[in-house]
């Protein structure tokens, strides 16, 4: 679930949210396979089910609070 905004880019950082570098990242990773479920509750029915073994949901702020991060200093 991407719920990011994308707010909180820095100049020579991707041009994209971060969450969509992380969604980039695992689609590139063999045997994971992101696919992208519209919002929070349809993420818990599916896990709740046992349809998905895992969800991720990156929240508003995530650009924000991983362009905070001391480890992207340049």
């Amino acid at each position: 679930v991407n719920l990011d905004t994308g707010n909180g880019r820095k100049p020579g950082f991707p041009d994209k949210p971060w969450s969509e570098v992380v969604i980039d990242d695992l689609s590139a990773t063999p045997d994971i396979r992101p696919e992208l479920i519209p919002d929070a509750a349809e993420a818990k029915r599916l896990v709740d089910r046992g349809s998905r073994p895992a969800v991720l949901i990156f929240g508003p702020d995530f650009s924000a609070r991983m362009t905070r991060c001391s480890f992207l200093s340049k």
